[in-house]
């Protein structure tokens, strides 16, 4: 045997009995929620490299700390920073004082989501049913509403000197985040009841709009909650909604939960007290539509969107584009078909679309110009997307086949010529 060798594999068997194992329970969790969100969708299959790297990289050596599960979940990005880029929200803070008028902006902040106490979300709730004039109302007062009551609660004093007077700050984003981020912080000696009533006040969407004044052009504000990193006693459970229905991820073994309200009952009785909710945007096709709108009014062609049974976006009575959706494995994929210059003959020899009393256009038929360039067309469709969708950057890929198809040769978008 090789002494040398030897003596790595001691060190490598010595330095894994050194970390400690409510640390590695917590990042083990932390990855498979992250596995659940859309855009990690292509790394999955590299899940035992990262988690790999990651167990050698950061420090597991020493117990967590109260709520500590956030800052290690901050530690993975600070590791991994192009993973950070899905999380990121800039935030823009700006107040009046009621007292002096001073108006005032303050820099811009950036952080990868919110950090919320677990009793303010009961304080909040509580005062608003116990309130007259809000009680008839309480019942409409959603998850964002409670958050936004209490960010709106920090209060800061005003900066002209002698002034001082604390006031309500307004909180503003220009971009929407990949995957929106909510902590709570718990103090570890809350009762079964009130798990329960922190857990029962949760939501599986949000509109991250009504939390922020959202000052980018983006329609898609809505968000979708995907899983959750919980604590149960000293270790961690992550609780993802797959195939449509919630389980939980017990280290290795996986139990079936079934629908949200039982989410929130197994919170009730095992004192399971979610520290980390991953939302991701959870655009619509009207979201779709509208970018293909978009794109159909640079040439003057005035498009709208179909109605409940004639779905896609049409020109007058005529369907020049069509919306898809495809769901494996828990992913929806939503394709596109926009009509350039097709010849429109071969329609005559099939029930185009499922619908026998309309007609099929294409942009040259509506135009009836010389278009510009494939290229063109691609870079003027793909920019409407990017705007609908709130993307600044654009990564565009030589071969076409890494973006129409999935790996199993699935279609998923395609632009007719």
């Amino acid at each position: 045997m090789d002494p040398d060798r030897s003596v790595t594999q001691d060190d490598a068997e010595e330095s894994v009995v050194k970390r400690n194992a409510t640390c590695v329970s917590a990042l083990n969790m932390i990855i498979k929620s992250l596995w659940d969100i859309n855009v990690f969708a292509s790394s999955r299959e590299d899940e035992p490299v990262f988690h790999e790297f990651l167990l050698n990289d950061l420090s597991l050596k020493h117990p967590l700390e109260a709520n500590g599960v956030f800052d290690l979940f901050l530690n993975i990005l600070e590791a991994l920073p192009n993973w950070g880029s899905y999380f990121e929200v800039y935030e823009m803070a700006k107040k009046i004082c009621n007292r002096c008028k001073m108006d005032l902006e303050y820099p811009t902040e950036r952080s990868f989501g919110l950090i919320i106490n677990a009793s303010s979300l009961r304080e909040v709730k509580a005062s608003l049913f116990f309130s007259y004039t809000l009680k008839s109302v309480f019942k409409h007062f959603t998850f964002e509403n409670i958050v936004k009551v209490i960010k709106m609660n920090l209060k800061m004093p005003c900066d002209k000197e002698g002034c001082g007077k604390r006031n309500y700050v307004q909180r503003m984003i220009n971009k929407l985040p990949s995957v929106f981020t909510i902590a709570l912080e718990w103090t570890k000696n809350e009762t079964a009841g009130e798990i329960y009533d922190t857990a029962s006040f949760l939501a599986t969407e949000i509109d991250v709009s009504v939390i922020y004044q959202y000052k980018g052009d983006s329609t898609c504000t809505k968000y979708r909650l995907v899983s959750m990193v919980c604590s149960h006693g000293e270790r961690y459970n992550c609780v993802a909604y797959e195939n449509n229905r919630w389980v939980r991820y017990l280290r290795s073994e996986i139990e079936v939960i079934g629908d949200w309200d039982s989410v929130v009952s197994i919170c009730l009785t095992q004192s399971i007290r979610p520290q980390i909710l991953f939302f991701e945007s959870n655009p619509d096709i009207g979201t779709l539509v509208r970018s293909l709108i978009g794109f159909a009014s640079i040439y003057g062609v005035k498009a709208r969107a179909g109605n409940e049974y004639d779905t896609g976006v049409w020109v007058g009575d005529r369907k020049i584009a069509a919306i898809g959706v495809r769901i494996s494995s828990g992913i929806t994929c939503h394709g596109l078909a926009f009509n350039i210059y097709p010849d429109l003959k071969y329609f005559e020899h099939i029930v185009p679309y499922g619908i026998p009393d309309k007609q099929v256009t294409s942009l040259r038929k509506e135009t009836d110009t010389l278009l510009p360039s494939e290229e063109v067309i691609h870079e003027q469709l793909v920019s409407c997307l990017a705007k609908v969708f709130s993307y600044d950057d654009i990564v565009w890929k030589e071969d076409p086949s890494v973006i129409l198809v999935t790996p199993d040769n699935e279609f998923l978008g395609l632009i007719r010529f």
